[in-house]
């Protein structure tokens, strides 16, 4: 037993004199570096409240806060939406990124696809005519320049009073379209 324990504590103090003489220094001790940028994946521009929004101003605030954080990049994308309001789709704030293409993508979708989905909670009445509507709908949102489709919802949970709960079956019928879309013009949902 005696030698057991010698041989582990020899064994230890090998690796630990290894690791002195083969592991540089700058390895053995934290190296003060610039912060590495980041990508925000996932950014709501607020603007304001009711139809009198100011999206310019809150990417400026986006700008300064994504100076301030090392965010290099951002994909801004409209909250998943049950009613179509066009004041949170990305046809509303879409202008007031041009000013910095440099810093900011975005997704569409979530105020215009999201509502239709939940608006059709019942598969049974998805007709191939609103499944045609909707793959339309989606094509033109790619075509207009989003990156993709988000913010999509199969489950939303509520959070706060006004803030919505919705939920679809993940292989809801409209979601099903809204992926072959994604699939053939290669962009994420």
């Amino acid at each position: 037993m005696a030698s057991r324990c010698a041989l582990t504590c020899c064994l230890l103090g090998m690796v630990w004199l290894a690791a002195e003489v083969f592991v540089p220094a700058t390895y053995a001790q934290p190296a003060a570096r610039a912060p590495v940028p980041w990508v925000d994946v996932h950014m709501h521009l607020i603007g304001g409240h009711g139809q009198q929004q100011d999206f310019a101003g809150a990417v400026d605030a986006a700008i300064h806060e994504m100076e301030r954080f090392g965010v290099a990049m951002a994909i801004v994308l409209p909250p998943p939406q049950v009613d179509q309001q066009p004041v949170h789709d990305a046809s509303a704030f879409v202008g007031a990124l041009q000013r910095h293409r440099d810093r900011f993508a975005y997704l569409g979708g979530g105020g215009a696809l999201n509502p239709t989905i939940h608006r059709y909670a019942d598969p049974a009445r998805v007709t191939d005519a609103v499944k045609r509507g909707f793959a339309a709908a989606a094509e033109q949102i790619i075509d207009n320049g989003a990156l993709g489709f988000g913010e999509m919802a199969s489950l939303h949970i509520s959070a706060t009073t006004g803030h919505p709960y919705e939920f679809v079956p993940a292989d809801h019928p409209l979601l099903r379209v809204l992926a072959d879309v994604a699939a053939k013009r290669d962009v994420p949902i």
